[in-house]
């Protein structure tokens, strides 16, 4: 159990309606969204009655392969940890009803959300609360293949067979797919993917995944159906599309342009589709975004393969230089114009290794420098072109390998290890904390979110400097970061968009520059792995108070009932009386406030002992105010379990002597030779074994019976009778 945590949960207040409540919501544009990524069974497990849901699906928290609990309403309970980042876009993995799969890509319903995450119901309050707090959901769309229910026993199978040969199909379990796809003819039938290039990545299955007949019309109608419905009955803002090379070109000529139609129809403001198109190079993917061609509509934008495989060198091992990840942008605004402002950048998902786990590949000095590494891709990743996609967890440093260690708990499950143990919803934590200042930016400054991408000096030798403009309305932000160990001289640059500006660096306003009228950016030193952000000073905007600890924390174990006083500690100077009037503990114990010299520490005196064994909840409102009159980021609580009461002995029967706890290890099993040769207890001794026992070593020379009592529970003691001899 991970105990340094603090947990923040959003009140929301609504009303469920049975029809979709966030029709008339206003999605942001694609530009400007900032995507959290959930993976739903292993994000929070909100709802424990429908672990169980799924009848042909296994509930067991510790397998890597099964369910372990999360669902919406687990989502649902953690808007306001999410929405207290910044972000303003979620894609949440597949919840369609799976054949017996945790992770959602193995369909069996298509109409049914699948009981082990929730229902219709439950999936409408989630998108009403999130859409509430200004947060646009994007589900995870499946398209081309189903589960795990079909295969064959053909000689050869599952090797690839070209068309137009065909295996001769049969269930290989006795349950088939409910309707529209109900039949094998409906699924082709060609074995497994062996060549992920042309058309057998197409017509082949992708990890037993029984693969439709997206080619016939029958299914192209019937999956728009599925996926009118989910537009239709919830309040969707769009999709990320999985394995979008692996169906047809046709299919999605055919299927986007009616989704898109339906959206607008249905008055879905910004409606967006962004693909998932493994490993695709640029002049791939445009076969697939946009009209380039002339072509009809297609996707909106794709996963940038290219930025993540960039930053993995760049950022995770620090071994490439930073050119490789800015001639990326620099290529991509030249290969995909008009979408490469909306291309969602990523350096970690669900399918590969976690940052911190590809970082190890590069030890360096150890956890300090690769947690720079992180700090560094989670900059150049908001500061970039294109929406940032950041994987629960990568706040909290989760350090996964391959798929499934990197779809660990994010609650106090048990899958979990190194830093994703215990309960990971900390708003303390570094990272939570860097994240929630470069959205603040991201949101502010529309250079970031829409502006030109010129990159000012570069190395291109290996690891080092890079420095990089965003420039939008007349304004700019200059960006410079050193991937290097060691100090690196950045070169003086003259950036005329710069010139008679007053500029603060956003990650430090103290440091401050003044750039002449000539522009000239003078030359200066960047520490080993550090990071600049320079700003206008009239547009920096401010941090919103927060809590930045909290003690206890939430989710600690085994608080002292005598507990003095709880500490609750800020950003910045808070008003006390705002502050105090904003703070409560429950259950209801007797307190009073105090505070540091400078504002910064709350502290709530207990007047009476704790309960034993019982939960408390420290809560601090959003109307708790500074002393710079910005209000707290957000309702935050911490909750905590008190221990047990201290042990009080009964008193030893004279004239026995009682020895301290290193005896904790000894066991006895009713002969003196049991005794283990190291014991520290003597003859005539009590030894502590236990939380509450206590044991009468005999002596040797009046070994007749047993040889240990239990004190103060056995007939020799209540009898009144202390000497055993």
């Amino acid at each position: 159990m991970r105990l340094l945590t603090m947990s923040a949960r959003l009140i929301l207040l609504c009303v469920l309606c049975a029809t979709p409540a966030a029709a008339q919501f206003t999605a942001p544009e694609p530009e400007d969204l900032m995507i959290y990524q959930v993976f739903l069974d292993r994000f929070n497990n909100g709802d424990v009655t429908n672990d169980n849901g799924n009848p042909r699906g296994t509930f067991n928290p510790s397998g890597a392969f099964d369910f372990h609990g999360g669902d919406l309403e687990g989502i649902r309970q953690q808007l306001t940890y999410i929405a207290g980042m910044g972000f303003n876009g979620m894609w949440i993995t597949p919840f369609v009803e799976n054949v017996r799969d945790y992770h959602g890509y193995g369909a069996f319903n298509w109409f049914n959300v699948d009981p082990n995450f929730g229902d219709l119901a439950k999936l409408q309050q989630l998108i009403t609360e999130a859409n509430a707090v200004g947060i646009a959901i994007y589900f995870d769309m499946v398209a081309g293949h189903q589960g795990n229910l079909i295969d064959s026993l053909d000689g050869g199978f599952p090797s690839y067979l070209a068309p137009p040969s065909e295996y001769n199909l049969r269930w290989n379990s006795g349950l088939m797919y409910p309707a529209p796809f109900n039949s094998l003819t409906f699924f082709h039938a060609h074995g497994q993917i062996g060549n992920f290039f042309g058309s057998e990545q197409e017509f082949g299955e992708l990890s037993s995944l029984d693969d439709l007949k997206t080619d016939t019309q029958f299914v192209r109608d019937e999956m728009f159906n599925v996926w009118k419905f989910w537009l239709t009955n919830t309040g969707v803002s769009g999709f990320r599309i999985d394995t979008v090379k692996h169906i047809d070109i046709g299919f999605w000529e055919d299927f986007l342009p009616r989704m898109r139609a339906e959206a607008v129809t249905l008055g879905r403001t910004n409606y967006f589709t962004f693909g998932e198109i493994f490993g695709g190079d640029d002049s791939f993917m445009s076969n697939y975004i946009g009209t380039l061609t002339g072509a009809p509509d297609k996707l909106d934008a794709a996963l940038d393969f290219q930025f993540y495989f960039a930053s993995q060198d760049v950022f995770a091992r620090a071994t490439a230089p930073p050119s490789n990840i800015t001639g990326r942008l620099q290529a991509r605004a030249t290969n995909l114009p008009g979408h490469h402002l909306k291309m969602p950048n990523f350096f970690d998902n669900h399918d590969v290794r976690r940052f911190m786990n590809v970082a190890q590949d590069n030890a360096g000095s150890g956890l300090a420098e690769r947690r720079r590494r992180l700090e560094q891709a989670l900059i150049f990743s908001f500061m970039a072109p294109g929406p940032p996609v950041i994987y629960y967890g990568t706040e909290q440093e989760f350090d996964g390998g391959n798929d499934p260690s990197n779809r660990e708990d994010m609650w106090d499950g048990q899958f979990e290890f190194g830093p994703s143990l215990g309960d990971n919803f900390d708003t303390t934590a570094p990272l939570y904390q860097l994240v929630t200042r470069l959205a603040s930016l991201r949101s502010a400054l529309s250079p970031l979110r829409r502006g030109d991408f010129n990159v000012r000096s570069v190395d291109t030798g290996g690891p080092g400097h890079a420095a990089f403009t965003r420039t939008d309305a007349g304004k700019t932000i200059l960006t410079v970061l050193n991937t290097s160990t060691s100090n690196r001289t950045l070169p003086s640059m003259t950036i005329a968009e710069l010139a008679s500006t007053s500029l603060a660096n956003a990650l430090n306003p103290v440091q401050t520059i003044v750039v002449p009228a000539s522009g000239f950016f003078p030359s200066r030193t960047l520490a080993a792995q550090a990071a600049e952000i320079w700003v206008l000073q009239a547009d920096l905007p401010p941090l919103p108070a927060s809590i930045v600890a909290q003690n206890p924390a939430n989710g600690e174990i085994g608080v002292d009932i005598n507990l003095t006083e709880i500490t609750v500690d800020f950003s910045e100077a808070m008003d006390r009386p705002s502050t105090e009037a904003a703070t409560s503990l429950g259950p209801v114990t007797p307190f009073t406030f105090a505070w540091n010299a400078g504002s910064t520490q709350m502290r709530l005196v207990l007047g009476a002992s704790l309960t034993v064994e019982t939960d408390y909840t420290v809560t601090v409102t959003d109307s708790a105010m500074s002393q710079g009159a910005t209000a707290l980021q957000f309702t935050t609580a911490a909750t905590w379990t008190t221990g047990q009461a201290p042990l009080v002995l009964p008193p030893f029967p004279a004239p026995l002597t009682a020895i301290g706890p290193t005896a904790l290890s000894i066991s006895v099993n009713g002969n003196e030779s049991d005794w283990p040769s190291a014991a520290t207890v003597a003859a005539d001794q009590f030894a502590v074994v236990g939380d509450q026992t206590f044991v009468w070593h005999d002596a040797p020379s009046d070994d007749t019976g047993a040889g240990a009592y239990t004190y103060p529970t056995d007939s020799v003691f209540t009898g009144g009778d202390a000497d055993l001899d």
